[in-house]
């Protein structure tokens, strides 16, 4: 038998006198300690890689901001205004921010920083063993 609980706007869920996660349409689900959005390839469709120019072009528009909550005007939060975000990370209604949205295009951006890195490493070893050649 399941149930609903609900006590000072917590929602809990249970089935024979036990909690059960909270799982969305979407793959997303709740276990109590943690939110997981679902990722599997099973739950989603037109799958393509995202380019380093589409995150570097994200990136460069995001604006981070602090701010308080209406709800909560004592504790300062850093985050994103969803209305000021580019298209490519805000949610359609324009009222949210994925934050997984947000990891993939950090990540992306990283990567190419850190391929960058590398072949600058590479280059400056190349000139370092040049200027050993020509002070000999």
């Amino acid at each position: 038998m399941s149930n609903c609980f609900f006590y000072h706007e917590i929602v809990s869920f249970y089935r024979d006198l036990h909690l059960v996660p909270i799982h969305l349409v979407g793959g997303a689900y709740c276990t109590g300690a943690a939110w997981v959005n679902g990722s599997s390839r099973d739950l989603k469709t037109d799958i393509s890689v995202l380019t380093t120019d589409e995150a570097m072009n994200a990136l460069d528009k995001l604006e981070p901001a602090k701010f308080r909550y209406k709800s909560d005007p004592v504790e300062e939060h850093l985050g994103f205004i969803a209305e000021d975000v580019p298209d490519f990370v805000a949610m359609e209604d324009r009222k949210g921010v994925s934050a997984m949205d947000i990891v993939a295009l950090l990540t992306k951006v990283i990567q190419e920083q850190q391929n960058t890195l590398r072949q600058q490493e590479e280059r400056i070893v190349e000139l370092e063993s040049l200027m050993i050649g020509l002070s000999e």
